[in-house]
C-alpha cells in the first residue's frame, strides 16, 4: 500500500486533525488590538453617561434653585401685600407708617438703602380670638444667624449668618393699649416703643433676600420744590418719595400723620398711592458662599446678578386717613 504524505503548506489530511483546528480557531482569544479597541468604545460611553448624568444634575439643580427662590419670594410678598393694603391710617397726631433706608451687611457685601417698614394694619393671620383688629407691623432685612442658640440642632456650631427678611407682627392689644397713642411719630424707635427686637428668630419670613427695597409714591396737594424754588414735584402728579422725586434718586425716610407725609422733617399735605417692591433672593449656593464670607470673586452687584434672582411687585396703598 502506496502512503502519501502531505506537502508542507497543505491541509492536514487526518480529519481528527482538522477538527481539533476548527474547534480552536473559534476558542481563540481577543487580541491586544481588539482589547484596546474596546475598552476605549467602554470609556467613551462612560464619559458620555457621566457627562449627561452631570448636565440632568446641573439642570435640577438650577430648577430646584429656582423653585426655592420662588417660593421664598411669594411668601414675603404675599405677606406684604396684605399687610400694606389693609394699612390703617388716623389724624391723631401719631405716625401710622414710617419708612426708614439703612444699609445692611458687613464690608465684604453690604445692601444699600434697604427699607424697614413701620406700619398698623389689620393683619389676615392673627388668631380668630384675639380681640382688636389693627396690629403693628414691622419689615426688614438683617444678616445674622437667624437661629438662636435654643433651636438650634448643635449649638455648639450654630449656622452662619445669612441675609433674611423678618416680619414683626405685635398683637392687637398689646398695639392698642401700648402703642396707638403712646408713640408719637418715631415708630421705628424700639420697634413701636415696645423694645422688641424685630429680627428675632421668631419673625424670620425669607431666606436669601439680600435685597428689599420699597419705594413709594405719592400725590402731594402743592408744588413740591427744591432748595433753589424749582418745581420739581407738580401737585396732583403721581411721583416717588426720593430726593428729587425722580426714580433714578435715592429714597427718601419719611413717615405719614395727620393725612400729611414729612419728608426730611417739613409735612406736606398730600396722600400715598401705591408702593414698588423689589426682593432680590439668592439660590442656595449663592446662600452658602455668602455664609463663608466670600463673594466668589465677584462685586457684590455682580455677584447678586449671577446666584440671584429678582422679583419685583406693585402694591397699592387702599386705604386714606380717616
Amino acid at each position: 500500500m502506496i502512503m502519501h504524505t502531505p506537502y508542507a503548506g497543505s491541509s492536514s489530511a487526518n480529519p481528527e486533525v482538522e477538527k481539533y483546528d476548527a474547534v480552536c480557531s473559534r476558542h481563540r482569544g481577543f487580541t491586544l488590538v481588539e482589547i484596546m479597541a474596546a475598552t476605549g468604545i467602554m470609556l467613551a460611553l462612560i464619559m458620555l453617561v457621566m457627562t449627561l448624568t452631570g448636565r440632568v444634575l446641573n439642570a435640577w439643580s438650577f430648577s430646584s434653585g429656582r423653585l426655592e427662590q420662588n417660593y421664598e419670594a411669594r411668601i414675603a410678598m404675599s405677606f406684604l401685600a396684605e399687610d400694606l393694603e389693609s394699612a390703617v391710617f388716623r389724624n391723631n397726631g401719631d405716625a401710622w407708617l414710617e419708612v426708614v433706608y439703612s444699609n445692611v451687611g458687613q464690608a465684604t457685601y453690604t445692601a444699600q438703602n434697604q427699607t424697614e417698614l413701620y406700619f398698623f394694619s389689620q393683619v389676615t393671620d392673627r388668631p380668630s380670638d384675639e380681640l382688636g383688629g389693627v396690629s403693628a407691623v414691622a419689615y426688614l432685612t438683617e444678616f445674622q444667624n437667624p437661629f438662636t442658640e435654643e433651636v438650634s440642632t448643635d449649638p455648639g456650631n450654630p449656622p452662619p449668618p445669612v441675609f433674611g427678611l423678618y416680619r414683626c407682627v405685635i398683637d392687637a392689644p398689646t398695639t392698642f393699649n401700648n402703642v396707638i397713642g403712646t408713640v408719637g411719630t418715631d415708630l421705628a424707635n424700639n420697634t413701636f416703643g415696645t423694645g422688641l427686637n424685630a429680627t428675632d428668630s421668631e419673625y424670620y419670613l425669607s431666606a436669601n433676600v439680600v435685597d428689599f427695597q420699597v419705594i413709594f409714591y405719592a400725590v402731594f396737594d402743592s408744588d413740591q420744590t427744591n432748595d433753589g424754588g424749582d418745581v420739581i414735584a407738580t401737585a396732583g402728579d403721581v411721583v416717588p418719595i426720593t430726593t428729587d422725586y425722580s426714580i433714578n434718586s435715592s429714597p427718601q425716610d419719611f413717615y405719614v400723620a395727620d393725612g400729611q407725609i414729612h419728608v426730611g422733617g417739613a409735612p406736606q399735605s398730600g396722600h400715598l398711592v401705591y408702593a414698588d417692591v423689589k426682593l432680590t433672593v439668592l439660590g442656595a449656593e449663592g446662600g452658602k458662599i455668602v455664609g463663608t464670607g466670600s463673594t466668589d470673586g465677584l462685586a457684590w452687584d455682580d455677584f447678586k446678578d449671577t446666584y440671584g434672582e429678582t422679583f419685583t411687585r406693585r402694591i397699592y396703598i387702599m386705604s386714606k386717613t380717616l
